[in-house]
């Protein structure tokens, strides 16, 4: 079963809401990785390629729907990355000043 669904949001705020998707998927892979669960680097493989897959086309000058999902990703998912990993980094030397 396929459901389309119309977006009420302008282009400008379904970016802004991509972008925050993508920023706490990062948080998300960050957290995973810092703690070694190396079952996550496939998903964020995929999502860098999508990444860049998205940037070649809009350097090629090729269409992308306002609604891709992917616009998110190059704003988004490096600084959610880098993030998770910050924060799990600071959760761990809490921990190990703690014991």
């Amino acid at each position: 079963m396929i459901v389309w669904h119309r977006d009420w949001r302008s282009r400008d705020e379904l970016l802004a809401l991509n972008v925050r998707y993508a920023f706490d998927q990062g948080r998300t892979y960050g957290k995973h990785l810092w703690r070694r669960d190396w079952a996550i680097a496939p998903f964020v493989a995929r999502d860098a390629r999508e990444a860049v897959r998205l940037l070649r086309a809009q350097l090629l000058r090729q269409p992308v729907a306002g609604s891709d999902w992917r616009r998110g990703l190059p704003g988004g998912l490096p600084a959610g990355l880098a993030v998770g990993l910050a924060q799990e980094a600071r959760h761990s030397l809490r921990r190990v000043a703690s014991r």
